[in-house]
């Protein structure tokens, strides 16, 4: 269980993607018949997007703007404050 933590917190990209897909499918496949398609491929659309898109730009702003001296350890890049400029 600890690696499957692990490994969700480190490819966080690829579990947002994963839980955007689990959320649309689930809230898409309430429709039956015909419409089913379409408010599947809506719903699939819009968590993609809330997940992938809002959630990871949401993500990288806090990381880079309130834990920049670490971000700036780990790129390697001395003393400059480029991690506040890029947030």
């Amino acid at each position: 269980m600890a690696e499957l933590i692990r490994f969700a917190t480190s490819n966080f990209t690829l579990t947002l993607l994963v839980m955007g897909v689990a959320a649309g499918l689930r809230c898409g496949s309430a429709q039956t018949g015909w419409r089913q398609v379409r408010k599947l491929s809506e719903a699939l659309l819009a968590y993609f997007v809330l997940f992938t898109v809002a959630v990871a730009y949401f993500y990288n702003i806090v990381v880079h703007v309130f834990f920049s001296e670490a971000g700036r350890e780990f790129h390697r890049l001395g003393g400059q404050p480029v991690q506040a400029e890029v947030g």
